[in-house]
C-alpha cells in the first residue's frame, strides 16, 4: 500500500545477520535468558506494549494507530525502526562509528526493570557504576527513557549504596548546646572569683 514506512535501504540478510550477533553472544545472555529473556516471550511483551505493537503493526502492516497522539510517535520514529524476525529492532548509529549501523533490541516496559537488575547484579554488570552499566545495556538494548530508569534502580541498589566510597566529607555536627523553645529552659552562669574591691 502507498502509506506504507519508507524503510532504511538495508538488505533483509543483512538486517538478519547484524540483528542476530545481539543473540550469539551465550556470556551476555547467559543470565540474562534464564530470566526469561527469549525470543519468543519478548515476541509476546512486545504485542502487549503499546508504542512496540503500534510500530510493529505499521511497520509490517502501514496501519497507523487510532489516536492522533499516537499516530504522530509513530510517524516521527518510524525510520528509526526496523522488524526482523517478528520482533522489533531499533537502528542505531554508535556514537564511535566502528560500525555503520546496528540493530538494538526494543525492550517492552513490562521487562525493563528485571532486565537491568539481571544485568547489573549478574556476571556480566557486577555491580558496575551508572555510566559503565548504562554503556553496557545500550549496545544490545533500547527503550524509552531507559537511561533515567537505569539511573533510578542502581540509584536504590542496596549493595552499590552500601558499598559505595562517598566523596563528600561528612561534616561534623557542631553545636555547643541543645536547642531551648521555653525561656529560660536553660541557664549558663559563670562563676568567677574572689576579686579585690575597686577603689
Amino acid at each position: 500500500p502507498s502509506n506504507m514506512p519508507r524503510r532504511v535501504m538495508i538488505d533483509r540478510a543483512s538486517q538478519e545477520d547484524a540483528a542476530d550477533k545481539i543473540w550469539d553472544d551465550p556470556f551476555y545472555w547467559s543470565d540474562v535468558a534464564l530470566e526469561g529473556f527469549t525470543r519468543d516471550n519478548l515476541r509476546i511483551e512486545q504485542r502487549k506494549d503499546k508504542f512496540c505493537n503500534d510500530m510493529i503493526i505499521y511497520i509490517t502492516k502501514g496501519v497507523l494507530p487510532m489516536k492522533t497522539k499516537d499516530q504522530r510517535s509513530v510517524l516521527l520514529a518510524e525510520f528509526r525502526y526496523s522488524v526482523i524476525n517478528d520482533l522489533l529492532y531499533q537502528i542505531w548509529s554508535p556514537p564511535h562509528h566502528t560500525v555503520d549501523i546496528e540493530f538494538r533490541l526494543v525492550v517492552p516496559q513490562s521487562m525493563t526493570e528485571r532486565l537491568v537488575r539481571v544485568i547489573h547484579t549478574s556476571g556480566i554488570g557486577v555491580h558496575l557504576g551508572m555510566t559503565k552499566t548504562i554503556s553496557l545495556i545500550r549496545t544490545r538494548f533500547t527503550w524509552r527513557r531507559m537511561v533515567s530508569q537505569i539511573r533510578q534502580i542502581i540509584g536504590s541498589c542496596d549493595i552499590c549504596l552500601r558499598a559505595k566510597n562517598s566523596h563528600n566529607l561528612e561534616k561534623t555536627h557542631r553545636t555547643l548546646f541543645e536547642l531551648t523553645y521555653v525561656p529560660f529552659e536553660v541557664m549558663a552562669v559563670d562563676f568567677l572569683g574572689k576579686f579585690e574591691l575597686s577603689k
